[in-house]
């Protein structure tokens, strides 16, 4: 089968990290690896045309226009829609009218904007036009939306690569608490709560603190934590280009996520990545607690735990709960090991679902 992701510049790449990134780069390996799919990302709005092949079955297709990126997917199967800014979408609506016998069309949706009129617009542009495939979207409640217009919505899960899965004897061991954050330098993210709760754990021999950071620099704010978070010298900083995904920078965090006791991610708001965290997906594949708010579907992904905090005083309640880890660490280490039996978002599973769905 050819397969086509297709979006505006800035919604995915192949050389990028984060939540859409990896999705999309895990599923298509996986599909390509198993299935022999070709794949190719379908980029507009890029300084010139151009095309790189990352491995034999997967390539990336840059466009300046958009009209000329739409008149390329004539040639594929399937066509996966990523994202497009509101005023391309009557084009790909056009285009998807004219070419409703000849492809299949899907969207994977991603994230819940915190506007409930963008919301509401979100879930109600696929009425413009008959959809013939699956929607796709990465949590329940997103799923339930997109049902209110559509029967064809399936819940697909960010995948974890197989690898990144341990039980509790492969978790390596320390006479230390290791508390870990890992992800981009966004307020929205809760990093500002992440920096209190270290500084509070600072002096503690008892505990071991980690921050791994991404940031665009582009964005004035997070270089400016960037710089503080170089400067300072309670914990550890690592920064990470967030332009340079390499298996390397995959393997040091299923490393650093072997190595984590407590992996900390409060989020101040979830429309600030997609609506399954990717990190904590990951986290819980590596059998590490995580302490962060039981915001969206967290509460059904994470299952019932004190690590969910909603509480005003989270900096308090975050260090009393990491300072008390060995009376509960043991038993919430099995209960996850459950819980991921149960979701299998792992990318054998997730791959598997896919094709299933879009064979329908």
């Amino acid at each position: 089968m050819k397969l086509a992701f297709f979006g505006r510049h800035g919604s995915f790449n192949y050389t990028h990290i984060g939540g859409t990134n990896s999705l999309v780069r895990r599923l298509s390996t996986e599909l390509i690896n198993r299935w022999n799919f070709q794949i190719d990302y379908i980029i507009y709005g890029n300084s010139c045309d151009n095309e790189v092949t990352h491995f034999p079955g997967l390539r990336s297709k840059y466009y300046q226009r958009l009209d000329r990126a739409l008149e390329s997917l004539k040639d594929y199967d399937h066509i996966v829609a990523i994202y497009f800014p509101p005023n391309d979408l009557p084009a790909y609506l056009y285009y998807r009218t004219k070419q409703l016998r000849k492809n299949h069309f899907s969207k994977l949706h991603q994230t819940w904007p915190d506007s409930t009129v963008i919301r509401k617009l979100m879930f109600t542009i696929n009425r413009v036009i008959s959809i013939n495939s699956n929607s796709f979207a990465v949590s329940p409640r997103l799923v339930q939306s997109i049902k209110k217009w559509s029967h064809r919505a399936e819940l697909l899960w960010p995948p974890v690569p197989s690898n990144y899965f341990v039980n509790p004897s492969q978790k390596s061991v320390s006479n230390k608490t290791r508390v870990t954050f890992i992800g981009r330098i966004d307020v929205g993210k809760g990093v500002l709560e992440t920096i209190d709760i270290f500084n509070a754990l600072a002096d503690r021999p008892e505990i071991e603190l980690a921050f791994y950071g991404m940031y665009w620099e582009s964005d004035p704010k997070a270089v400016q934590l960037h710089q503080q978070l170089l400067e300072q010298t309670n914990f550890n900083y690592v920064p990470i280009n967030f332009a340079e995904y390499s298996s390397h920078i995959e393997k040091m965090v299923q490393s650093v996520l072997r190595d984590t006791d407590i992996f900390i991610q409060p989020y101040r708001k979830l429309s600030s990545t997609i609506d399954t965290p990717l990190l904590i997906l990951e986290a819980m594949a590596s059998l590490c607690a995580v302490i962060t708010k039981p915001y969206g579907n967290i509460p059904y992904v994470y299952g019932k735990s004190p690590c969910l905090i909603d509480d005003p005083h989270l900096c308090e309640k975050a260090t009393e709960l990491i300072l008390s880890a060995n009376e509960w660490l043991p038993s919430e280490r099995k209960r996850i090991e459950l819980q991921n039996d149960k979701l299998k978002f792992d990318v054998s599973s997730v791959a598997e679902q896919f094709v299933k769905s879009i064979n329908f």
